[in-house]
């Protein structure tokens, strides 16, 4: 994880924190709430989503085969 800062004269914005990687990106388009109708998407990616308000869910389906392994990664803030 690395962050950056904009600095102006006397004045600096929020550190923002960002990830930099060599898989393919993909940002959540809503609604995707509903797990019977999340994108399928192709593994290995990096999935992007945001929790807009109480209740809302990221949901992306993706195949699999017995036997195989799937990690994941989760990087949050509150």
């Amino acid at each position: 994880m690395r962050t950056t800062q904009l600095f102006q004269e006397w004045t600096s914005s929020n550190i923002v924190a960002y990830a930099v990687g060599a898989l393919p990106d993909l940002l959540e388009v809503e609604p995707n709430n509903d797990k019977r109708r999340g994108p399928t998407i192709t593994l290995p990616r990096v999935m992007n989503g945001r929790i807009d308000h109480p209740g809302d869910w990221d949901v992306f389906r993706f195949r699999a085969q017995a036997g195989n392994k799937i990690v994941a990664e989760v990087q949050a803030r509150s």
